[in-house]
């Protein structure tokens, strides 16, 4: 993370450099930014989804229990329509009736298996709190050093493939800015429209849904399908009509049919230009491989490789 933020700071740091402010005023400027930009959202925001959240947990039960009665009128009209017999008796439902209760988890249950996991995750959370107080540590010094280290990288390149791997390596840098700050403001747009979306719509907890389908929108696919599902479930757990979906699925078109014909061609630009089976391919690949993190990591791993690709394939071509 400190690597990442020290690459994604350094070429505003180094403007500064040029313009005649010292590398350390530059530096602290930078940071000082960041972390006032970073504080006004999360002030602005974190009150309104701890609330959320908050809301969200102590009506969980409740969506469970609705979900298991409006599973068992389900399956009794299912039943109905097939011609099948009801038993009233207490213990004696159908097959189908059964395994679809007992697929919804009861409410202490789910309760009891949350308070487990938030125990399980007390070491967890302690490491975390130290990577938080080291990564501006390790971002200062990599942001001090960083064109030294670049300088000294370049160096160890032997002097007959120096000059072409370093033409290789400034398109590679000029792919991964334009996608990661291009990303950055797609996942933030998103989250914007989509909570104003369903917001506009009378949705419970609008701002939380939004938030988690505008963060997962690095993904392909993977922050519209999660968000289309908690929306859909929450829709029509608060107006208990399934026919109110619609306006979850329109908000959802309207915010990816923006994102497709405006926010990505003009803030992430065609520098990428990885075909869309190739991204599912790299998604999957990484997900298989690696976990969540191959997943963080595939699509800026795929662009990269597209680009030493098509330098070599041009290097063949011209017979260099």
């Amino acid at each position: 993370m400190a690597v990442f933020i020290a690459y994604i700071a350094n070429p505003s740091v180094s403007r500064m450099e040029q313009a005649g402010v010292p590398r350390w005023v530059s530096m602290l400027i930078g940071i000082v930014a960041m972390t006032l930009v970073v504080s006004f959202i999360v002030l602005l925001l974190l009150p309104t989804l701890q609330s959320q959240i908050a809301s969200f947990s102590e009506k969980l039960p409740e969506y469970i229990d609705q979900s298991k009665r409006w599973m068992e009128s389900l399956v009794s009209k299912i039943n109905e329509v097939a011609g099948k017999p009801q038993d009233t008796q207490i213990g004696k439902s159908t097959a189908l009736n059964t395994i679809a209760v007992e697929s919804l988890p009861v409410s202490g249950e789910a309760a009891a298996a949350t308070v487990d996991a938030m125990k399980a995750s007390a070491s967890t959370l302690l490491r975390t709190l130290t990577n938080i107080f080291l990564i501006p540590v390790i971002t200062f010094y990599m942001l001090r050093d960083w064109n030294n280290i670049t300088t000294k990288l370049s160096g160890l390149i032997p002097d007959r493939f120096r000059e072409r791997l370093t033409h290789i390596g400034s398109e590679v840098d000029v792919v991964l800015k334009s996608f990661l700050h291009g990303q950055f403001l797609v996942m933030f747009a998103l989250g914007i429209m989509y909570s104003v979306g369903l917001f506009i719509i009378g949705l419970d907890f609008s701002l939380l849904i939004g938030v988690i389908a505008g963060t997962l929108s690095f993904v392909p696919f993977l922050g519209t399908g999660i968000g289309v599902i908690i929306a859909s479930v929450v829709s029509f757990m608060q107006t208990e009509q399934l026919l109110d979906v619609w306006k979850v699925l329109v908000v959802f078109s309207i915010g990816q049919f923006i994102e497709g014909n405006l926010l990505t061609p003009k803030l992430v630009g065609e520098k990428i230009n990885l075909h869309p089976v190739i991204v599912i391919f790299a998604v999957l690949a990484g997900g298989e491989i690696f976990g969540f993190t191959g997943i963080l990591l595939a699509l800026p791993v795929a662009a990269v490789a597209w680009v030493v690709i098509k330098e070599l394939s041009a290097d063949s071509v011209s017979g260099g």
